[in-house]
């Protein structure tokens, strides 16, 4: 009796999958890939600031007396204190400049619109070598 039990079941079991199988939809024809652009290849001369690790030039601290380099949503990285008021604040290399008179050092852009053609500036410094120190907050005059 059991035997007779199961095998009806696997029929009915049988019958109703097929009868599914029937009922449903077919399959949408498979869509194409699409192809991704090739990458592109790496700047052979990059402008110097742009590309981490690399200095930027003189020029760009505004008067500020270092050399880096901006590390996008960190802040500008110092590399290099080579006089004036970066020194007199006692600013070392490996030192990150988190904010310029309030604004957020996220990108080059936002570096050169908080420093450009500013006398006076007032920098939020996180010590790179110490990262759970608080930041320290100095000003300085960049036109002497």
């Amino acid at each position: 009796m059991t035997r007779k039990l199961l095998v009806a079941l696997a029929a009915t079991f049988a019958l109703s999958v097929a009868a599914t199988a029937q009922s449903l939809p077919p399959l949408p024809p498979k869509l194409p890939v699409p192809k991704l652009p090739a990458p592109k290849p790496p700047i052979k001369n990059p402008p110097a600031g742009l590309v981490p690790g690399q200095p930027s030039d003189p020029i760009s601290d505004y008067g500020l007396g270092v050399a880096g380099y901006v590390l996008p949503g960190q802040g500008y990285i110092v590399s290099r204190v080579e006089s004036g008021p970066a020194k007199r604040i006692g600013l070392e290399a490996g030192d990150i400049v988190k904010t310029v008179d309030g604004t957020a050092i996220t990108t080059e852009a936002s570096w050169t619109l908080a420093m450009k053609g500013k006398e006076r500036v007032t920098l939020k410094i996180l010590d790179g070598r110490d990262p759970t120190a608080p930041l320290a907050t100095k000003s300085v005059n960049l036109k002497q």
